[in-house]
């Protein structure tokens, strides 16, 4: 999905236009931030069913996951195989609240409003995908 040029119209709720803030996002990508690299053309298989709009979410997600004590007990052994992950939708799994969303996703590539920085806030919850803070959420109708 290419990023389109956004005037400063913000989307409505349930609106189906592409986010211009998503980044674009590869097999390669979800490889090279998952931790257990084994079995890639399974892996891959996998990933192809899943739709883009969720691969934002579902490397936020592995970055959350990776902080768990879960996937870092003994040096990563109970961290899924990759296809098993995307598969079973691991990344949809609640990790729990000592763990944060990250940054808000406001702005990331500087084109929803031009001249303005990207935001900092803490993401409290996400949309298509993309995380937003507490303002900016309500700005997308959440």
């Amino acid at each position: 999905m290419a990023i389109l040029p956004f005037d400063a119209k913000l989307a409505q709720a349930g609106d189906e236009q592409p986010n211009p803030d998503a980044p674009k996002i590869t097999f390669a990508d979800f490889w090279r931030c998952y931790p257990r690299r084994q079995a890639r053309v399974d892996a891959e298989k996998a990933w192809k069913q899943i739709g883009g709009e969720r691969y934002p979410y579902m490397l936020t997600a592995i970055e959350r996951a990776k902080e768990t004590d879960q996937w870092q007990r003994n040096n990563g052994q109970y961290i899924p195989m990759p296809a098993s992950y995307l598969r079973g939708k691991r990344f949809d799994d609640e990790l729990g609240d000592d763990v944060t969303m990250g940054e808000c996703m406001w702005n990331r590539n500087n084109n929803r409003e031009p001249g303005e920085p990207k935001c900092s806030q803490p993401g409290v919850g996400e949309k298509k995908g993309i995380v937003y803070c507490a303002e900016h959420i309500q700005r997308v109708g959440w």
